[in-house]
């Protein structure tokens, strides 16, 4: 008897304890579909690199208004056009279908992706975040320059339905030149997104994984190889592994192109000579 008893209250005082903190914890998802058609001289595979950054970018908003309603936004004074950036920071988005489609006037393709909000972590990552300044002018540079090439394939998309409803467009050759801007468009938002995965693996001050970041980097250089950008998160990836030639070679190939700002710091401090 005296053995139920304590089992029947040993289950009270652990629902009352443990259950709430669970209850207490949402998923919140929100979804985004967007639909690309293509042709001429946009090829299929450019067409997916944009749907996907565009769906990214647009499901990224729709999380943007929730986390614009949180306490912790309101007591950092966080600006409205700054709340993309922070969600892009703190959430993940994920493809979760795509598919191709056509009709009798158009091909097209359609991407679905959705980012997952969990309340029980949610003010933890937001705290942090926020608290790093150099990684929120990282993410907003990004999302800033993803802005410009979504604003840029919007620009080729018109001019390549001007040339699909000219007469002997096959024969324009505008045709050619405009399929090498949609490549070249294509090739940089794909540096942009492993830029932004290696950025994912950075807290406090350092790549949790800089075997993995150093991986995207060294792929979206070969993407991209006058990003100044991309050799200076290299570098300090090949720092946080103890590689100090490799790191200032990165930091020096950053100066050559143009930013010498890390460069000048590790040279001062007498790191990289």
């Amino acid at each position: 008897m005296d053995s139920i008893i304590f089992k029947t209250i040993s289950f009270v005082i652990f629902f009352i304890f443990f259950v709430p903190n669970v209850s207490s914890a949402e998923i919140k998802t929100y979804t985004h579909t967007v639909k690309q058609t293509f042709g001429g001289s946009q090829s299929p595979d450019d067409a997916r690199v944009a749907a996907i950054s565009k769906a990214k970018r647009e499901v990224l908003e729709k999380a943007g208004t929730y986390l614009e309603s949180l306490t912790i936004i309101k007591s950092y004074m966080v600006e409205k056009d700054e709340i993309t950036t922070l969600a892009a920071g703190i959430l993940n988005t994920e493809v979760v279908s795509e598919k191709r489609y056509a009709t009798d006037d158009a091909y097209g393709i359609i991407v679905t992706v959705k980012v997952d909000i969990d309340s029980s972590i949610l003010e933890k990552r937001v705290n942090k975040f926020l608290q790093d300044k150099t990684l929120l002018k990282k993410y907003s540079k990004i999302l800033m320059r993803e802005n410009q090439l979504l604003e840029r394939i919007e620009v080729l998309e018109e001019r390549n339905r001007i040339l699909l409803s000219a007469a002997f467009q096959k024969q324009d050759p505008r045709k050619d030149e405009l399929e090498r801007q949609f490549q070249k468009v294509s090739l940089r938002l794909r540096a942009l997104s492993l830029k932004r995965k290696a950025l994912d693996l950075w807290r406090d001050g350092e790549y949790t994984d800089p075997i993995k970041a150093i991986y995207y980097l060294n792929e979206a250089v070969q993407i991209d190889p006058h990003d100044t950008d991309i050799y200076i998160n290299r570098g300090f990836a090949y720092a946080n592994l103890g590689k100090l030639g490799s790191m200032c070679s990165d930091f020096r190939r950053a100066c050559e192109l143009g930013d010498c700002s890390v460069f000048n710091d590790v040279s001062n401090k007498g790191d990289c000579r």
